[in-house]
Parts: C-alpha cells; structure tokens; sequence
C-alpha cells in the first residue's frame, strides 16, 4: 500500500512539475495570439474611417466659380496670408507627372 501512496506522490509531482514549465510558455503564446488578433482589427477600423471621411469629401458640391470662399478671422495674435500664382502648362506641381 505504501508503494502505491509514494507513487502517487510522485505522479502528483511530475505532474505539477509539467504544468509549471507548460503554464507559462501557453499563457505567453495566448498573450500573443491576441495582440496579433487586435492589429488587424484596428487597421480595418481605421480603413474603414478614411474611406468614410473620402466619400464624405467626395460627396460635398462645388462651389461656382466666382463665388467667394466664405471668410475667416483668425484668433487674435494670428494672420491669415493667402496667395496664389498661375501655373504654365509646362509646369508640373507633382514631379515627374506631365501637365
């Protein structure tokens, strides 16, 4: 009888033993797992809310031309300083693109 109570203590043992290397190395794995499972996640968010904030923009009428843009004061202590310049048709803004 005391050959099977000291076996089982050694059973309970290595068992206890396996779980405490096993333990570990499954919590990290899982730890991983769901981080790996948020980023996606949050890029499919943020996709999703550019293509909004685009078909937004997309959506907003012209204004004729002519009209002027409605205007602005700044807050005190700021200036405002707009201008503008004709571009040639041999002119490019964005390098390499032809007019």
């Amino acid at each position: 009888m005391e050959s099977r109570a000291g076996s089982a203590l050694i059973d309970v043992i290595i068992a206890v033993a396996i779980f405490g290397v096993a333990a570990p190395a499954l919590l990290t794995a899982l730890g991983l797992l769901v981080r790996a499972e948020a980023r996606p996640r949050e890029q499919i968010l943020l996709v999703n809310l550019a293509q909004n904030q685009l078909e937004t923009a997309k959506q907003q009428s012209y204004l004729d031309i002519g009209t002027p843009y409605p205007t602005v004061t700044p807050p005190e202590g700021y200036t405002v300083v707009a201008s503008s310049s004709v571009l040639s048709s041999q002119e490019s803004i964005i390098a390499g693109s032809a007019a």
